[in-house]
């Protein structure tokens, strides 16, 4: 059962590096087929050039603009490559190795999607907050039959044509949780976001709630699926 990477981007020529050192890595270790995919979302850095310099990866641009368009580009290649587990990855982590690889890739085949954990989700006091970082989170790994089943109801497809990008990851999280039960959890530890990332994601307030009303878009439509 072959296994395809996914890793969506935009303008991180100087920070995926080290994931594809991480994604190589396991690809090397690995007995099977291995395919690295990066989705290049129209950088205006020298992220193509880069990462065509890696060994074994693919550069495909992405066919419109943003990380939904380029999930469903990624996902697309990895039906043609016939892989059995389909793993996302963000491209600005820091410390990824091939052993967390190797655990979504287990849960995966064990379940139906199993989400990465990064140690910072799990701070703070608020539960909520907790549960949609595991439920945003881009490191994760699906069952690719359940994926494929998933992306052909019409419900899905109604809702993907129109949604808006951000808040995705959570869509699907729902969606499979619905039709196959709570998504395993795997624990990345060391792995965290990089600081420029981190800094990123403060955003003014008017953003943090259109972002936030766009994860409650993607959750209400989750709930009319089955």
């Amino acid at each position: 059962m072959s296994v395809c990477i996914i890793i969506p981007c935009k303008n991180e020529a100087s920070r995926i590096g080290k994931v594809l050192e991480a994604v190589q890595d396991f690809k090397r270790g690995s007995k099977e087929r291995v395919d690295i995919v990066v989705v290049n979302d129209h950088s205006r850095d020298n992220l193509g050039k880069l990462t065509r310099g890696f060994e074994g990866v693919s550069v495909i641009e992405n066919r419109k603009t943003g990380l939904k368009e380029g999930l469903l580009t990624g996902f697309n290649h990895a039906f043609e490559r016939k892989a059995g587990v389909v793993v996302t990855l963000d491209a600005d982590i820091a410390n990824l190795n091939k052993k967390h690889i190797e655990g979504l890739v287990k849960n995966a085949r064990a379940g139906h999607l199993a989400v990465g954990v990064l140690p910072h989700f799990t701070r703070g006091k608020s539960r909520w907050a907790k549960s949609i970082r595991i439920q945003s989170s881009g490191q994760r790994a699906y069952n690719a039959a359940d994926l494929a089943a998933v992306l052909k109801d019409p419900k899905v497809i109604k809702h993907l044509a129109k949604s808006p990008a951000y808040g995705t990851s959570v869509f699907f999280y729902d969606v499979f949780k619905r039709k196959f039960g709570k998504p395993l959890q795997v624990h990345l530890g060391g792995v965290t976001h990089t600081r420029k990332a981190k800094k990123a994601q403060k955003l003014p307030r008017f953003r943090n709630v259109k972002m936030f009303a766009s994860q409650l878009v993607h959750k209400g439509a989750a709930r009319r699926i089955k």
